[in-house]
């Protein structure tokens, strides 16, 4: 299969939804092996003990009830956004090709990064 038949591939709606399928069970396999790890890094970092205070805050400000927010809650909470910031770097970079040259410059290959990097973000 060439890239033009894969790019002709998702822009249907099929194809499309089997996009978002395969961007959902990538992202949760890399989502749930580098969770543990984040948050062992973050817990020993030198800095958590001064980012705690301002983690537990934002989480209160998304209504979680103070008391009931312990350092695990709050490590994981904080490592939940680092993981959607990965997801949403990986997404635009899979778009800068076309940005940069057009959609038609970047040919097949690019296009088709595209409409990934446009589909994992569904």
């Amino acid at each position: 299969m060439s890239a033009q038949e894969l790019v002709a591939d998702v822009r249907t709606k099929e194809g499309q939804a089997l996009g978002v399928l395969l961007a959902a069970v990538f992202w949760t396999i890399v989502i749930q092996s580098i969770t543990g790890p984040l948050i062992r890094w973050v817990k020993t970092a030198e800095w958590w003990s001064r980012a705690l205070p301002n983690q537990k805050n934002i989480m209160v400000n998304f209504g979680y009830v103070e008391e009931d927010i312990t350092e695990d809650s709050a490590a994981w909470a904080f490592v939940w956004i680092i993981t959607m910031c990965i997801t949403h770097v990986v997404s635009a970079l899979l778009m800068c090709p076309v940005f940069a040259g057009g959609w038609t410059g970047v040919g097949p290959v690019g296009q088709f990064c595209f409409l990934c990097g446009v589909l994992s973000e569904v």
